[in-house]
Formats: structure tokens, sequence, C-alpha cells
């Protein structure tokens, strides 16, 4: 599987998981001001965050702080009970977003379950491995724990969009 070795277990101050997978890590919230240093220091070009601002513990200063510091940032809120259309949408514009983006590439969501989600459907978009392996690898290699986020990761379907 491609990036679907064993992940490495990553020392990066977050909250929650940490994987890396070479030119990517899947992880919980960076904390802030340590999180971000480390970031930084590992030499991450870009952050894609799954986190919505009206969530407990967001970093309202997050984008702001890393844009400082010249990484890229971008947000793709995934919430939990959200539709499944909306998650299709989300979901597919994070896959074609993801190959264009510089790497390093550091993706999170509070505790890593939603970014292990969206490793999987970049697996399954972008490295075309079957959806159902690419949720068993999030499930068993990553923090995909969720039993909503794994029901509209289950669904997913592309949308048309580009």
């Amino acid at each position: 599987m491609a990036n679907g070795n064993s992940p490495a277990k990553c020392n990066l101050s977050v909250d929650g998981a940490c994987f890396n997978l070479g030119q990517y890590y899947v992880t919980g919230q960076p904390t802030d001001p340590q999180g971000l240093d480390d970031i930084k220091q590992a030499n991450i070009l870009s952050v894609i965050s799954f986190r919505d601002p009206s969530e407990q513990g967001y970093d309202l200063k997050e984008s702001s702080n890393l844009i400082g510091m010249g990484i890229g940032f971008l947000n793709f809120p995934i919430l939990h009970g959200m539709e499944q259309d909306v998650f299709n949408r989300q979901a597919t514009a994070f896959a074609e977003c993801i190959m264009q983006q510089q790497t390093p590439l550091l993706i999170h969501c509070s505790t890593g379950d939603r970014a292990s989600a969206m490793w999987a459907v970049n697996l399954y978009v972008n490295e075309k491995i079957e959806l159902p392996a690419a949720i068993e690898y999030a499930r068993n290699e990553l923090a995909l724990q969720n039993p909503g986020i794994i029901q509209l990761l289950t669904a997913y379907e592309p949308t048309g969009q580009s």
C-alpha cells in the first residue's frame, strides 16, 4: 500500500495521535507554542486542519502563526454528525488539494481520528487503494476510531467538483 507501511510514531508536541508517513504526518492538534515550533523544526511546509472554529479548543491563532512562520495552512472542517453529502464534498476537496501542497505536510484534527479518516480518503482517491482496505489501514495503523466518522467514510463517494 502506498504510504501504507507501518507508520512511525512521531514526537511532535500534539494532543492525541502522532504518526509519520515519510513526507506526511497524521496528528492531533499541535500544541501552541511548542507544537508549532516542532512543526517548523521538522521542516514541515504545509498544514491542513480538519477542525471547525466552533470546536472546543480550536486554536484561533494557528493559521496566522503558521503563515507567519512561512508554513502554508488550509482548513477543511470535518464535523462529527455532518451530512454525508457535505462530508463527500469536503473529503473530495481535501483529496484534490493534498496533491498540490508542498511536503512535508501535516494533517490534523483534535486527536488524530478525523485526520486518519482523511488519510484513508487520500489513499482511496489518489493512491487507488480500495476504500475498505484504506479504512482498515486507518483503523489498524493510525487513529481512526469514531463510529460516526467511520460510517461517513464507509459511505464516501467522491464528488465531481474540481
